[in-house]
Parts: structure tokens; C-alpha cells; sequence
């Protein structure tokens, strides 16, 4: 695992990020991009209970509710709680810590860890955090988790995040970054069995060259609701050199890493 560093601490940028962004109240309208395409892998029955740890802006836990899917959110932001419970007051959606669940042991079906675990600097609560996920799933309960990449691409963002910041000293933990055998040796240690691996991206490094965005998604216009509901998009010309790279590269050129495991014990 490799440790990434930004000008801004982690909560902090996550507290900003639920602050500007508000709620994501509405179904996906793109069901063939990041995250929802996987998250229809793994969601059984509407009678099955489902917990989606981290659940941010809730456009994942909102889709499934509008659904009528039996599903819970934990959230470690009382911003993003906040928000989400003023637009639905009978959300349940409860602020709370990964690393030490309000939940039962095997009370979930399902658990949706979407971009949680690479969020903690601390070995121990990263362990503490999975330990915690496989201990509210249900045996044979399933487990869909994406975290950052080790790779080229997550270092070359990080490399243009760096150049268009040449004044910010960068020296606050930003994320985690993983390589598929680092996730395999951190769920086995907790019983869970690894199904399926994707290399996947939810925003493309292109994305942050404005040239290359679609035109509703210029910086001049940018709706990040609008971006995470229909997905990044990219012009005509960052869609080739996009499906390019991550056709032929696809380990090196995506900047997630999505998990499907099984609780086998």
C-alpha cells in the first residue's frame, strides 16, 4: 500500500466535498458507470438488508431506498448525515465509525464499501475497519469494496494535482492506494473470500484536462451532482485515447479497484 499525500487532511477534504456537493437524492441515470454498474452485481432480494458503510452524498443508498430495497447507511461525516437527513428525515442513515459498528453480527446480506477503506492513514484502523465489514455480514453475505489504485495513473494525478498547485506544501495523508494483492491479503485475514476483481475508474486523469471534458461539464459549468449522477464525461477525443488505455492497459490506466468477496465463515 502506498501512502498519498495532499495540501488539505483527509476529513477536512471530505467535510468540504459534503458541503459543496449537497445530496445526491435521485436514481442513477446512467446505469452503466461507476458505481451503480457494480452495485447491481451484488444487491439480492428488496427483503435482503443492506448496509452501505460510507455513504457519503447517498447516491447510492438514495437509488436503492427510491427502489424499496431494505437498505441502512453509516457515515463518519455529520455533514453529509446532516444533509441527507434534511432531505429525508426517514432515512436511516445513522453518523457513526467503520472502525466500531452500531450493527449486530451478521445482520446484513450486503455491504457496500464504495471508496472507504484507502480513507485511513492508521494500520490499525484500516484493519479494524474490515474486521468490522465481514463481522455485520451474514455468512455468505457478500461484500462489494473499491478502493484507489496503485498504478500509473492515480501517480500521474497525482503528479498534475502537484503542478496545478505549485504553491501548497503537500504534506497531509490525502488517501491510500492499493495494489488487487493487498486487498486479497487484508480479506483473508477476515474470512472473506475474493469472487471478482475489475479494475474500473469512476473519473478518468483526462478528466482533469478541461480540453478533454464534455462540453456540460467545462469547469466554467461543472455540477458535480450532474457529473456523479450521469457520470465524468469526456469529449469525443478523451473518449478514444480514454477507451484506448484502459482497453490495453487496464491495470494501469484505471484509478480504482473493485472487489466482490463472500464471507465464508
Amino acid at each position: 500500500m502506498r501512502k498519498v499525500y495532499r495540501f488539505m487532511d483527509n476529513s477536512d477534504y471530505w467535510n468540504q466535498r459534503w458541503s459543496n456537493s449537497g445530496v445526491d437524492s435521485a436514481k442513477f441515470e446512467n446505469m452503466d458507470i461507476y458505481p451503480i454498474k457494480y452495485t447491481q452485481m451484488v444487491i439480492g432480494n428488496k427483503d435482503h438488508k443492506i448496509l452501505e458503510a460510507g455513504c457519503g452524498a447517498g447516491r447510492v443508498f438514495f437509488h436503492y431506498k427510491h427502489l424499496g430495497y431494505n437498505i441502512s447507511g453509516l457515515e463518519y461525516s455529520p455533514i453529509a448525515v446532516e444533509n441527507i437527513k434534511k432531505e429525508d428525515a426517514e432515512a436511516d442513515v445513522i453518523e457513526g465509525s467503520v472502525c466500531d459498528m452500531p450493527y449486530k453480527n451478521g445482520e446484513f446480506d450486503t455491504l457496500l464499501a464504495l471508496g472507504l477503506y484507502h480513507n485511513f492513514e492508521d494500520q490499525k484502523m484500516l484493519e479494524d475497519s474490515v474486521r468490522e465489514s465481514a463481522r455485520v455480514l451474514k455468512t455468505g453475505g457478500r461484500i462489494l469494496a473499491s478502493v484507489r489504485a496503485d498504478n500509473i495513473e492515480n501517480r500521474l494525478t497525482e503528479y498534475i494535482v502537484k503542478k496545478q498547485n505549485p504553491n501548497k506544501v503537500f504534506d497531509k495523508f490525502h488517501k491510500l492506494q492499493f495494489t488487487l494483492d493487498d486487498i486479497k491479503a487484508l480479506f483473508s485475514k477476515n474470512a472473506l473470500e475474493i469472487e471478482d476483481a475489475f479494475y474500473a475508474r469512476n473519473v478518468s486523469f483526462l478528466f482533469k484536462f478541461d480540453l478533454l471534458r464534455s462540453k456540460a461539464l467545462k469547469k466554467n459549468s461543472f455540477n458535480e451532482q450532474q457529473a456523479r449522477s450521469k457520470g465524468f464525461q469526456l469529449n469525443i477525443v478523451g473518449k478514444i485515447l480514454d477507451k484506448f488505455l484502459n482497453k490495453f492497459f487496464p491495470s494501469q490506466f484505471s484509478n480504482i479497484i473493485i472487489v466482490i468477496a463472500k464471507k465464508v465463515d
